[in-house]
């Protein structure tokens, strides 16, 4: 067993306290006897020889780390690192005896190469129990001490545990097995990060170490790193690195060279945007000050963070990181599309019409000064219209154009052009501001004459393409014509004056009565003056611009005797105006007489058989009627009728 100087003070750390992570530098010298370079295998510390009692001492997340260091004082500050852990027990418990040595067998042996300073780490969460260890006060600031899991200790100074350790037999011998290198992180990493290893199946035991090597050029030279371990970590590589592990035999100073890995290190990415296009007079800024660079290098060698372009083409930057690592980036800037102007100077806009304007540039988006957004806009009034056009790659251009409003032709057709068949009529389109003209019939003169029956249509178009259109029917016009003529003869004394009016006459321009005595009337409702009872053939010709027609009626005037002599008291009405239920009084026979009722046009109503002086006339609307009633006898009685209800 190798030991440290004995003393005779002592210390609750980290044993019986909770301030328990404490921190020791050994020298060589410290060590009696003289150590030699070897595997530490066990720990023993003295439990001091007075203090405290005999028991079990029982430890949570007892933790020993050792490692090699050339410092030679502690200070208050950060802890030392660089130390492998050798032992670790989650929960454990000794047998403390004053003044005697608790014993930890070490899981890891721990290579001492006796030439640099020990260092010694031995911490815990939780005790029971504890014990006071035995401390050498004659070695000044080789101790620091805190809690776990601080950054800092929360103290340093004299005082040194007297402890010892063995050393495992050095019996390695011949060449050692090299063993398989692998990754226990990933092999491929970001430059400035860290790569991890281990040595796999190579020799262990006493005198047995580990040298791991790396090389950046290939393999050329070769350079030490870690410790001596049979795990190992890259910190900060820059560039693309091999690693490998020599395992030595130090009886036998026999070594052997493990496989060779790569670390293939990319560079931190950086980005100067995606590739992007630039539009006409304008600028875009690249930059790259958001990575903290501590060089920059663009492609055109200025060197600043941020470049401002005005142009299309490819832009490269080289970054040189804190941490020594480059980077590279390309952004490519092509030139934008561009609007262009849809429209021209000016265009015509017809009366009543309407006009649409196209911003084209299909794919882009649109706002017209009338705030619309569609790519098209219908204009009704003149005036100055305009479009701002954006593409897709945000170019963006202003247009403007000019509606000027034009008259339509001004013309008119008549609505229905009357002909009579076999004539023609001359139809006339003529406009004002027209100079083309276009029929349903195929002509294009201004006028023509028109002979066939038919729907004609002209289109008038001025200079400026404004279109007007009307339309005529040419009808051919109809003979005239009349459903025949109605009389009504006059009452008592007027029986010989007669009223004709013709019945529903059409296209008649003239009226010619020939009452068939002689005397004629030009007009059309006529009254006739006949200078005796008897029968008359009336001849109606009426006339239009294409003929006459002729229409014939005999008509008769009987005598109406017996009526001013009897004067009411052989013939008598009731009531009268009445409903239509008439009573007829009279001292005369009946059972032979008719009656008929015409109307005030001369048409007959209704006619039949007088039954007990009875006629019902009920079905008559309201008005004026003649009532004539005839005995059979020649003679004829005529009554003015009434009807109201």
């Amino acid at each position: 067993m190798y030991t440290s100087p004995n003393g005779t003070s002592n210390n609750v750390f980290p044993f019986r306290s909770t301030t328990n992570m404490v921190q020791w530098i050994y020298f060589p010298s410290d060590f009696t006897p003289a150590v030699p370079a070897g595997f530490i295998n066990k720990l023993y510390i003295r439990v001091h020889p007075t203090l405290g009692t005999n028991g079990v001492a029982t430890y949570t997340n007892l933790t020993i780390k050792m490692g090699h260091t050339n410092a030679t004082a502690t200070f208050v500050g950060p802890w030392m690192t660089g130390m492998s852990q050798v032992y670790f027990a989650a929960n454990v418990s000794f047998n403390v005896i004053l003044d005697s040595w608790v014993e930890i067998p070490l899981q890891t042996p721990f290579f001492y190469n006796a030439t640099d300073n020990l260092m010694m780490e031995i911490s815990q969460t939780n005790y029971v129990f504890g014990f006071y260890i035995v401390n050498n006060s004659d070695s000044p600031n080789r101790r620091m001490w805190g809690t776990v899991g601080s950054t800092n200790s929360s103290g340093a100074g004299t005082g040194l545990m007297y402890m010892g350790f063995d050393l495992a037999p050095n019996n390695c011998s011949g060449t050692p097995n090299n063993g398989v290198a692998a990754f226990t992180s990933a092999g491929n990493i970001t430059c400035g990060q860290t790569a991890s290893f281990e040595l796999q199946n190579a020799s262990t035991g006493p005198g047995i170490s580990y040298s791991w090597m790396r090389s950046t050029d290939n393999g050329a030279t070769w350079t030490s790193f870690g410790t001596n371990a049979t795990t190992a970590t890259l910190s900060g590589a820059t560039v693309k690195t091999l690693v490998k592990c020599i395992t030595h035999c130090s009886h036998s100073n026999e070594s052997s060279i493990s496989n060779t890995l790569t670390v293939n290190v990319s560079q931190i990415p950086i980005s100067l945007g995606a590739d992007t296009a630039i539009c006409n007079n304008a600028a875009i800024q690249l930059s790259v000050a958001s990575y903290n660079p501590a060089a920059v290098l663009w492609d055109d060698n200025s060197t600043n963070t941020m470049r401002t372009v005005n142009s299309s083409g490819n832009y490269t930057v080289r970054v040189t990181h804190q941490n020594n690592c480059i980077s590279y980036d390309t952004i490519a800037i092509r030139s934008g599309v561009e609007p262009v102007n849809p429209f021209n100077a000016s265009y015509n806009l017809c009366e009543d019409a309407t006009l649409q304007l196209s911003a084209r540039n299909p794919g882009m988006s649109y706002v017209w000064t009338t705030s619309a957004t569609t790519a098209a806009i219908n204009v009704t009034t003149p005036g100055s219209y305009g479009v701002s056009i954006t593409s897709p790659d945000l170019c963006n251009a202003s247009f403007s154009t000019t509606v000027i409003s034009r008259p339509k032709p001004v013309f008119s057709l008549p609505a229905v052009s009357l002909i009579c068949p076999g004539d023609s009529a001359l139809v006339d389109a003529t406009a004002q501001h027209g100079v083309a003209y276009s029929w349903s019939n195929g002509a294009t003169t201004p006028s023509q004459y028109l002979k066939t029956e038919g729907r004609y249509t002209a289109v008038a178009t001025t200079e400026y393409g404004c279109s007007d259109s009307a339309f005529t029917d040419l009808v051919f016009r109809p003979e005239p014509f009349t459903e025949g003529f109605s009389y009504i003869p006059g009452f008592y004394q007027e029986l010989k004056n007669v009223k004709f009016t013709p019945i529903n006459p059409v296209d008649v321009n003239t009226y010619h009565w020939d009452f068939g005595d002689g005397a004629v009337s030009q007009v059309k409702d006529a009254e006739h003056l006949y200078a005796a009872f008897g029968d008359y053939l009336v001849t109606l010709t009426v006339t239009n611009d294409c003929g006459a027609t002729e229409y014939r009626q005999k008509i008769s005037i009987p005598t109406a005797t017996g009526i001013p002599e009897l004067q009411g008291t052989v013939f008598y009405i009731y009531p009268n105006p009445g409903n239509g239920d008439i009573t007829l009084k009279t001292a005369m026979d009946t059972d032979h007489c008719t009656y008929r009722i015409y109307g005030m046009d001369g048409r007959l109503l209704q006619e039949g058989a007088l039954k007990d002086s009875k006629i019902d006339a009920t079905g008559l609307g309201n008005g004026n009627y003649v009532l004539e009633i005839d005995p059979g006898k020649g003679n004829v009685w005529r009554e003015k009728l009434v009807i109201v209800k």
